[in-house]
């Protein structure tokens, strides 16, 4: 059974409660005091509280498009860390939650591009046909933090699993939320949200989301996986983002050069100019995007605020018969500006049983050189840092 997790994470003694409403209304509400320098876990059956969206090309819209009550409002006497982790056997992510008062009324959309799945026919040998069953779309759902809240919707595409046109505009209530999906046919299969412009009269939470993607988008059968991270508003974003390589998993196997994790980097201004690691520089305009492979660190410098997020690579390829270890999921990297000296953090592991779901946890920090000797964690010093090149910065898994 899927399951969603709320993870409190508190220095000291917090009243925390969580109202959470199904996509049908029904509201479970659950209070407790969470002790100091603990890690707190609220658990839920994913299935009432998730929208449902397109399955197949040209299948049931379903929850697209339509004002849902669906959503989770946590409140606490404290500050507090919040994280929500989805959590399933075959496909995971988490994302960290950002606090109402850090939320904005200006994003725009960072996912990845759509795919579709066929069955083919054969017989003895002779393909008779193909038949596409499946569709996993480039997605992001909005909630509303207040009443009367205005949403205009600006899609990157022309068209969405509900609708042709690339304007919505919808009102919101407190706690509301509203799902946009990419529309996947037989004949267009990989439209991709990302760039899409949400602009609200009120703050709201914008999630970027992909139902399953495969990263990179190549011939081979590869596995796919959920993508989900709550996205930060545009007057967040920096000039300035290093952005390490992920530890490989001990059993990684490549099919290729383009067999990679990728950097994206997004622009919310027209005429955005960008250098990696002192490279000669290009351009982007609002709205677009450039992928980078994320073979070794990347030192982004850019001219006007950039988003830059990690995709991390389909594990498993060239055969539905192998399990490796990791898949897709999307990470925010925040600019060094936004650096800070001292951290609490989570590590997810056991499913109600205990039965471990995963088999290798990393922890990566960047920090500037000079600063090396001073990084310790849980007390204790880390292996060395490796230097990023043309940068007084390093990274250490």
């Amino acid at each position: 059974m899927p399951i969603v997790s709320v993870m409190i994470n508190c220095d000291g003694v917090t009243d925390v409660r969580v109202e959470a409403r199904s996509r049908n209304g029904t509201l479970d509400v659950r209070s407790v005091r969470v002790p100091g320098a603990v890690v707190w876990e609220f658990r839920y059956n994913a299935t009432p509280y998730e929208l449902v969206g397109v399955t197949s090309p040209n299948g049931a819209t379903n929850d697209c498009e339509r004002v849902m009550p669906a959503s989770i409002h946590i409140t606490t006497s404290v500050d507090v860390s919040v994280y929500a982790v989805m959590r399933d056997i075959n496909t995971s992510d988490a994302w960290l939650v950002l606090p109402t008062d850090a939320l904005g009324t200006s994003y725009r959309v960072s996912s990845y591009a759509s795919t579709a799945e066929a069955d083919t026919t054969t017989f003895f040998g002779v393909v008779l046909g193909t038949s596409f069953t499946s569709a996993f779309p480039s997605q992001f759902v909005i909630v509303a933090t207040e009443d009367s809240t205005d949403v205009t919707i600006d899609l990157s595409e022309n068209r969405s699993a509900v609708a042709s046109g690339s304007r919505r505009t919808v009102t919101l209530n407190q706690g509301q939320s509203f799902l946009v999906q990419a529309r996947v046919t037989e004949t267009r299969q990989n439209d991709d949200l990302t760039g899409s412009r949400v602009v609200s009269t009120k703050p709201i939470c914008l999630i970027s989301s992909h139902l399953r993607a495969q990263v990179p988008i190549l011939s081979e059968v590869a596995s796919r996986d959920c993508l989900v991270e709550q996205i930060p508003s545009i007057d967040t974003w920096g000039k300035r983002i290093i952005v390490p390589p992920l530890r490989r998993p001990t059993d990684f196997v490549s099919v290729g050069a383009t067999d990679v994790t990728v950097c994206r980097i997004l622009a919310a201004e027209d005429s955005t100019g960008v250098q990696v690691n002192g490279q000669a520089p290009f351009q982007i305009d609002a709205g677009k995007f450039r992928d980078l492979p994320l073979n070794n660190a990347l030192d982004i410098v850019a001219s006007k605020p950039v988003l830059a997020t990690i995709i991390d690579r389909s594990a498993n390829r060239g055969s539905n018969n192998v399990s490796r270890s990791g898949d897709p999921s999307l990470i925010v990297m925040p600019p060094i500006e936004q650096f800070l000296s001292s951290y609490r953090i989570v590590n997810i592991e056991p499913i109600i049983t205990g039965t471990p779901f995963y088999r290798q946890h990393q922890i990566t920090c960047v920090l500037p050189m000079a600063g090396a000797s001073t990084l310790l964690i849980d007390g204790a010093p880390t292996p060395a840092l490796t230097p990023i090149a043309g940068t007084t910065h390093g990274y250490v898994h």
